[in-house]
């Protein structure tokens, strides 16, 4: 039987644990905002599978690429940098021109694009549509137009909206847990599957 809603608040706790918190700015005793989206993205790695063509049992990385202007300061990077993921090291790879090379397109396991790169969003998740590459972002509306994991702010808090379609179609998957504390969004580009 599915849990409640209410049941699964104690879950976000569990799964991102002191990070479910208020964003204040400028205060030195609660986490910034780049630094929870950080380390948001990188948690959601941990539960995320990936086929066994991308990720193989003998990387002993796993890649976070970040597209565009560099969102994250370097308080947020060294928060995640070689964390580990499913056992493996987390590398950090950043692309600022937004350009995102046919190689990283291989090697990249989560991709963070930034608001950079809002007016060529189209053409990146063109590029990555079929790709095995977990897409977050914070740009508005991101789901909607067919990226995987949406990082939201509501009420001074950090949620995230997921867009099973894109997910299914890259052969990605993830944990029902995570999929019940978020908000499901429905693909809504012209032309894509229902």
């Amino acid at each position: 039987m599915r849990p409640h809603r209410s049941q699964s608040v104690p879950l976000v706790a569990l799964l991102f644990g002191a990070f479910a918190q208020p964003i204040v700015h400028g205060a030195t005793q609660t986490i910034q905002e780049d630094t929870l989206k950080a380390v948001y993205t990188y948690q959601l790695g941990k539960f995320t599978e990936w086929p066994a063509t991308k990720l193989t049992p003998s990387e002993a990385n796993l890649n976070f690429c970040i597209l565009g202007k560099n969102p994250f300061g370097s308080s947020a990077l060294d928060a995640i940098q070689n964390k580990r993921v499913q056992g493996r090291r987390l590398e950090i790879e950043i692309y600022p021109s937004g350009l995102l090379p046919n190689e990283a397109t291989a090697t990249c396991h989560i991709l963070f694009i930034s608001e950079s790169e809002k007016s060529r969003l189209r053409s990146i998740l063109a590029q990555l549509r079929d790709s095995p590459v977990l897409t977050v972002s914070d740009i508005d509306n991101f789901a909607a137009q067919g990226g995987m994991i949406a990082l939201v702010k509501l009420q001074q808090r950090v949620r995230f909206e997921i867009n099973p379609m894109a997910l299914r179609r890259s052969g990605l998957a993830v944990s029902s847990k995570l999929l019940e504390l978020a908000k499901l969004v429905p693909d809504r580009r012209p032309g894509a599957l229902r």
